[in-house]
């Protein structure tokens, strides 16, 4: 028998998904991040560290055709505009490689972040140039590649933060030109810069084939023909009612969120505790920030919280400002959903666990009663947390104008509905300092500690005036000023007698003086216990210092 007439098999002869898991077995490279600017980028996807995966390409065509469908199907592509041959590498992609991109980033122009030039993990890419042919540069690249590009297959990220809206429309105007992507997020300004928000939007939309010049020419639903309770259960699914039913103010920041949990900071902390993972209840709201998280790093942040940008991914919260901006009436609802179904906290201005060394020279409350709360939405208020910085020697001594503009805050929430108001006094401690030489308020000496003492009755006081106005729910949250004492006299000895017995001294003593406060306020008769079902309880920014204490 001639066995030279028999044919020998090959791999070309095998199924096709044998033939996949052969070339995965001798090392392709799939699911990894390729650098398009990897020549420049020495650290970057190197051809010594693949080897494999460039002999399987050089085979044959068909192997190459199969391999290479592998590659830019499954792995994510990055390039960086750097000069005019930047772009470059894009453009020489061959058509059947560019038809087969499932994730395309393209950097045009990236800001930093940092005002000092660095960079935090949301913008990992601190670049920032101007260039005059960058937007003709991508202008071509964007034509080569939408020749090639499959319909509905292609994930776009487009970073090109400008300063203008004209500069912005040329910068967005490419992306009309290529077939409609399965997703595109849009990023125009390293802040939120509202018109280029809208475009990063428009442009975004009608890249994923949506009818945004439709919905804009459409008729309105008459919102406003509806009943007032059906609008403000409808208002109440929106951004109106934040993902904590809380919300923080102070004259920086205007308002915003704190969160007392992230799962990519305290995951580890939920493994040592919960074995099966983050407990749903507590981490629901993680979706809610730091979405910048959910892609990696070197794709960049499309956070419309942080940035003039649109992600599909993005759930940030941010003030629902359009809602306000509607029209007289619409801003009236949601006046009355946003005050009515928030707790509100105002916040120092520098924090509410920063130390201060003498009292503002106007007031944080004061100026969001004055300048912030107009008297249409006063009355819908239903819960208010007043927050106290920690203070080293005295703050709103008498004699400061900061407390004659305290006197000044009574007289306006008494100008509240105060009988449906819940109102939390908060006097917040210092963060916990590894070095105890360093901790706040450790060592402290009596006459420190009276002085401190003095301050929260001459604070505290004069709200008695507004149980003569009709207020009910009333809570005090003092801070002992021997706090870190006893708590470092405990972790010294835990077993000590001596310890265990000034901590508990410690405890009685400030949960005395807050009875005491609270009585001053609202009687004799009253117990703020048995109104606990009134109280917010913690507050995020509370819950987050008690992580971060815990946590180091």
């Amino acid at each position: 028998m001639d066995y030279l007439s028999i044919s020998q098999p090959s791999l070309l002869s095998l199924p096709q998904r044998i033939r996949q898991r052969i070339y995965l077995e001798a090392g392709l490279a799939i699911d990894c991040s390729i650098d398009l600017n990897w020549q420049i980028n020495r650290n970057k996807w190197h051809r010594s560290d693949n080897e494999s995966t460039y002999s399987l390409l050089l085979t044959c065509r068909r192997i190459y055709a199969e391999a290479s469908f592998l590659v830019y199907s499954t792995s994510r592509f990055f390039i960086r505009y750097r000069d005019t041959k930047s772009l470059k590498a894009l453009m020489s992609l061959t058509e059947t490689s560019v038809a087969s991109l499932a994730q395309l980033t393209i950097h045009l122009n990236v800001t930093s972040c940092e005002s000092d030039g660095t960079y935090s993990r949301c913008c990992p890419l601190g670049i920032c140039f101007q260039d005059t042919t960058v937007i003709s540069e991508w202008q071509r690249a964007a034509d080569y590649i939408a020749t090639c590009i499959r319909p509905s297959h292609l994930k776009l990220y487009f970073v090109c933060d400008v300063e203008d809206l004209k500069t912005g429309h040329r910068a967005v105007q490419p992306l009309q030109s290529l077939p409609t992507l399965a997703e595109c997020y849009v990023r125009l300004h390293q802040l939120r810069q509202p018109v280029l928000q809208a475009l990063a939007v428009e442009a975004a939309t009608r890249a994923m084939g949506g009818q945004w010049a439709l919905i804009k020419d459409s008729v309105p639903f008459r919102f406003m023909d509806l009943p007032r309770e059906i609008r403000f259960r409808i208002l109440e699914y929106t951004d109106l009612v934040t993902p904590v039913s809380e919300v923080e103010w102070n004259p920086n920041d205007n308002f915003y969120l704190s969160f007392a949990h992230d799962c990519d900071e305290y995951c580890d902390l939920c493994e040592d505790n919960f074995p099966d993972g983050c407990l749903p209840s507590p981490h629901y709201v993680c979706q809610f920030h730091n979405c910048f998280t959910i892609e990696p790093q070197q794709v960049g942040c499309f956070c419309h919280r942080r940035h003039a940008a649109f992600s599909s991914k993005c759930a940030c919260w941010i003030p629902p400002t359009p809602l306000f901006l509607v029209c007289q009436d619409l801003r009236q609802d949601a006046e009355a959903v946003f005050f009515s179904k928030n707790h509100f906290i105002i916040a120092p201005v520098n924090g509410c666990t920063h130390p201060v060394d003498a009292s503002p020279d106007r007031l944080e409350a004061l100026i969001f009663f004055k300048d912030f709360l107009r008297p249409t939405a006063q009355l819908f208020l239903r819960s208010l947390e007043i927050v106290f910085p920690p203070f080293n020697d005295d703050y709103l001594r008498s004699d400061d104008p900061a407390y004659q503009q305290w006197l000044q805050v009574i007289e306006h929430m008494c100008q509240l509905n105060l009988p449906g108001l819940s109102l939390s006094i908060v006097m917040a401690d210092g963060p916990y300092d590894r070095s105890h030489e360093k901790q706040f308020r450790f060592p402290i000496t009596k006459d420190q500690a009276r002085t401190v003492f003095r301050m929260y009755l001459r604070t505290l006081s004069p709200l008695s005036k507004l149980r003569d106005n009709g207020l009910q729910f009333f809570f005090a949250a003092l801070t002992s000023p021997y706090s870190w004492d006893a708590l470092f006299l405990l972790y010294d000895d835990l077993d000590n007698p001596v310890s265990q017995t000034r901590s508990r001294a410690v405890e009685k003593q400030i949960s005395g003086l807050t009875r005491r406060v609270e009585r001053d306020v609202m009687g004799q008769d009253y117990d703020s216990s048995r109104f606990q079902g009134k109280a917010h309880g913690k507050s995020q920014w509370w819950q987050q210092q008690l992580l971060h204490d815990w946590a180091a």
